[in-house]
């Protein structure tokens, strides 16, 4: 078993430890003895298969959305496994606002499960990062949790200092696509000397409308990425405000 195998496995086995001395109750249900019990986890309505290849969007007969083939994206590919609501929403809000960093852990899982149907390699893998002030308040990036259990898992370095947001911007919930874009624009500054010509993971929590991502992506190509993919955990539901195509 090389490194990231061993890495992954003492990483699992100290959540147990955590969960085994302090049980956890379901995120969905309050079933009791895990934060994420097989019945709620079945119930996540996660996003089919028939998708735009580069955004993700659903679509019925087309292999490429109408503004990915407009206004190609800076990322090669992006995806989320479920939409945000009921469980997953619920759980994703708890990570983020009241601190059950445990659930990380569990959702991490559900990354690591989707990607084996993935067609895509990396050579690192980083988190979406947070401005400097949300990051002191919260003390912690949530999607650093979820995506340093999946670089382990995949034998992958995970690298947060890859990419750094360089300017504070404001909170994305209430904008408009025109706005969140606008809002993230040239809002991230990646280290060429640790992504040129790399293969990188960015992994977020929840994707809106993609621009937060497609900003990021668009740095780490400045710097020399190679190819940039974005996995998230969840996708807000459509409205017409928040079609990316």
């Amino acid at each position: 078993m090389n490194f990231f195998g061993i890495a992954y496995k003492a990483y699992s086995a100290f959540w147990h430890s955590i969960n085994w001395v302090f049980p956890a109750s379901c995120v969905g249900c309050g079933k009791q003895g895990e934060a994420l019990c097989s019945d709620c986890l079945f119930d996540i309505r996660r996003i089919g298969n028939h998708v735009c290849e580069i955004c993700g969007k659903n679509l019925i007969n087309k292999r490429i959305c109408s503004r990915c083939l407009r206004l190609k994206p800076n990322f090669d590919a992006m995806r989320a496994v479920a939409w945000y609501e009921g469980t997953i929403r619920n759980a994703i809000h708890q990570l983020k606002y009241q601190r059950e960093i445990g659930l990380a852990f569990e959702l991490s899982k559900i990354l690591i499960d989707y990607y084996q149907n993935l067609a895509w390699s990396f050579d690192l893998v980083a988190p979406i990062p947070l401005n400097e002030n949300r990051q002191k308040e919260r003390g912690y990036n949530q999607s650093a949790l979820l995506a340093l259990p999946l670089a382990l898992y995949y034998g992958a370095k995970f690298q947060p200092q890859i990419i750094v947001r360089i300017k504070d911007t404001p909170s994305q919930v209430g904008l408009s696509i025109q706005e969140r874009r606008q809002n993230v624009h040239k809002a991230f500054k990646a280290d060429s000397r640790l992504v040129s010509g790399k293969h990188i993971l960015l992994v977020d929590d929840v994707i809106t409308t993609g621009a937060t991502m497609d900003s990021a992506a668009s740095a780490l190509k400045e710097a020399g990425a190679k190819k940039v993919y974005c996995l998230s955990l969840a996708h807000a539901i459509y409205t017409k405000e928040h079609v990316i195509s």
